[in-house]
């Protein structure tokens, strides 16, 4: 089984004179001479403090960096429209050569919501529809309206993986994307080996977040991806 180790990154404002620009870009760049696999950004903007846009801070990356996997951990799908988010979604796919991964989730800080006007209560009901719905479009099948043209080379969308707390009904939404993000507060790494996961509902890889700090203006946490392995259910081959 190979794992793959990357960094989550939460940008924060750095003292006055400091261009953010550079200084991201240097890190990732940092990131990616040290040999990590990926690095991977937050979504947020109702939290009270300056935060950045997920999509457009990795568009910025796409051209700097060269090999490492880029992602959201994971981004808001209910708070956005699901052609437009796969429109740019797409764009990013495109820019990066293939490199994005697309980590989703339903969102769990109702200010978020309300910045935007969206109904808090509704995300789990609304996230399985408008995944279909981004799936759609990256197909180039028309959803609300006529079809958006889709970019030769992106055809079906980037590698997609569900950020959710272990349940059954969230199990079974990963194994039909490419895999799961456990909560990095409210899941344990035992929570990787459930006895919901099966041969026909086990997601294809799993991703923990585990460790998080601060350093240099730019918050970190680590995160490990691999792929899964199911041998008649849980087996002591799986804890090593």
């Amino acid at each position: 089984m190979t794992m793959r180790l990357g960094i989550v990154t939460i940008p924060r404002q750095l003292p006055p004179g400091a261009v953010m620009t550079d200084h991201f870009i240097a890190f990732a760049q940092k990131v990616e001479a040290l040999d990590f696999h990926g690095l991977w950004v937050t979504d947020a903007f109702g939290r009270g403090r300056a935060t950045m846009d997920p999509l457009s801070t990795l568009g910025l990356l796409c051209g700097v960096t060269k090999k490492i996997e880029l992602g959201t951990c994971v981004i808001q799908v209910p708070i956005r429209h699901p052609v437009e988010h796969a429109h740019r979604v797409q764009t990013i796919n495109l820019l990066s050569g293939g490199r994005f991964r697309f980590g989703v989730g339903t969102g769990s800080t109702k200010a978020d919501f309300d910045v935007v006007q969206a109904d808090f209560e509704k995300r789990f009901k609304v996230l399985p529809e408008m995944l279909e719905a981004m799936q759609r479009t990256w197909r180039g099948e028309p959803v609300y309206g006529p079809a958006v043209s889709v970019w030769p080379g992106t055809e079906g969308g980037p590698q997609m993986m569900l950020g959710a707390w272990r349940s059954p009904r969230w199990i079974n939404l990963a194994a039909r994307l490419d895999g799961w993000i456990s909560s990095g507060i409210h899941s344990k790494l035992e929570d990787h080996y459930c006895p919901e996961f099966s041969e026909r509902t086990v997601p294809k890889c799993l991703t923990y977040n585990g460790f998080s700090t601060i350093l240099g203006g730019v918050g970190l946490k680590l995160v490990a991806v691999c792929p899964t392995l199911v041998r008649g259910g849980l087996t002591h081959e799986r804890r090593k």
